[in-house]
């Protein structure tokens, strides 16, 4: 799994939506303590959602092709 680390929202979603599939991009939580308000998201709650250690996990809500984001105690995960 490749990593990139962002350092803001907009670094972030731009990279998860031009990189591969399998690339995770990470945004530390001290620059980025809240989710992006202008993506449309809802709360995953599936128990195959919750995985990696994620204390929560956000969709966005597209049909198509469209952004995961894990939450964790101190950053995101977005791919």
């Amino acid at each position: 799994m490749d990593e990139r680390t962002a350092g803001d929202w907009d670094e972030a979603i731009t990279l998860a939506r031009s990189l591969d599939d399998d690339v995770e991009v990470r945004l530390s939580k001290s620059v980025a303590p809240t989710l992006p308000p202008e993506l449309d998201l809802r709360t995953s709650n599936f128990p195959w959602s919750i995985h990696k250690g994620a204390v929560a996990v956000y969709r966005e809500n597209e049909r198509d092709r469209h952004l995961q984001i894990r939450e964790y105690p101190a950053l995101w995960v977005v791919s």
